[in-house]
């Protein structure tokens, strides 16, 4: 579900300057499952020539005018490397901050990094997606700006999930995951079951996954304690399940690493779909969480990854 359009946000008054200047990162990815390379560039909201430019570093322009904005997604940042905080992060973008308090962040001190879907219209016709990321220093100035710029085509997107710090797991033997090259089928719903989405995107420094030879390492996915999937960066995974209510948690096993859990519980409805972002980081250790998001992202993510092709050991040939 989302909460209200950030229309809402004009509840709280200011004066806009007729052009927004930010700084600005944005994905740039070399191939299907390569690293993630987030590159600094100037975002321009131009309100007296309703148009919105991308500068990025070493990289063309991208610019449209506000009226080929379809849609835009606001949405607490999960690309987050080497912090101690990481893990908080995760617990509250499950729960408070998607349960619509993200709104707070306009007048709230406590701010943080925000990720900025934008879906618009080519000259030629054809839908293309922009994504930034944009720090906690300018995350009000941007939301107030968006605000004005798209008007209720722009969505803070808000979910109800209750975070959970999970105990670790004995996950039996140890399981092998590479990515599959060749097929990437897309989910589709079904109307007696539930349907749970996982991508797992490259970035944070981490090699991504191989696709020519297993690997011992990944993030699994349990569901009420029972492994379900199994993630690398730079793979996705699908699953279904019957009605009710789970706890469903990330948990990291890799070589010479301790383990870490953490998750989600969340009430699922038959022929609904649920997106998810499963974050693998360091933080002294090898740890992750999970994060409910909006379709739009998790599909553009999944666009530049691989299926997760995981198996129990004895059954492969590493």
């Amino acid at each position: 579900m989302y909460c209200a359009a950030l229309a809402a946000l004009a509840l709280f008054n200011f004066a806009a300057p007729a052009q927004l200047t930010f700084d600005t990162k944005v994905p740039f990815v070399a191939g299907k499952g390569a690293q993630k390379e987030y590159r600094n560039a100037a975002l321009v909201l131009d309100d007296s020539a309703r148009r919105l430019t991308i500068s990025p570093k070493n990289a063309a322009r991208i610019e449209f005018d506000y009226d080929a904005v379809s849609k835009v997604f606001v949405e607490p940042n999960t690309r987050i490397s080497y912090s101690l905080g990481a893990a908080f992060v995760g617990f509250a973008i499950g729960g408070g901050l998607f349960g619509g308090r993200i709104a707070e962040a306009i007048n709230n001190p406590n701010k943080m990094d925000l990720t900025v879907y934008i879906e618009h219209k080519r000259p030629d016709g054809t839908v293309a997606p922009v994504v930034l990321s944009i720090g906690k220093e300018d995350s009000t100035a941007v939301l107030k700006g968006i605000e004005a710029a798209f008007g209720d085509r722009a969505t803070l997107a808000g979910f109800a999930a209750v975070p959970e710090k999970a105990e670790t797991r004995d996950l039996g033997a140890r399981h092998l995951i590479k990515g599959n090259p060749t097929e990437q089928p897309m989910p589709e719903l079904r109307a007696d079951k539930a349907l749970v989405v996982v991508a797992c995107p490259t970035g944070n420094g981490l090699d991504a996954v191989r696709t020519d030879k297993y690997q011992k390492w990944g993030g699994y996915i349990l569901v009420n304690e029972k492994i379900v999937a199994l993630n690398a960066p730079g793979t996705y995974s699908f699953f279904y399940l019957d009605p009710g209510e789970y706890t469903i948690v990330s948990q990291v096993r890799s070589p010479g690493s301790a383990q870490d859990a953490t998750g989600l519980r969340m009430k699922l409805e038959a022929g609904r779909e649920y997106d998810l972002i499963q974050t693998i980081y360091i933080a002294g250790k090898f740890k992750s969480f999970l994060g409910w998001h909006s379709k739009e992202l998790v599909m553009y993510e999944i666009a530049n990854l691989f299926l997760s092709d995981w198996q129990v050991p004895q059954t492969v040939n590493p």
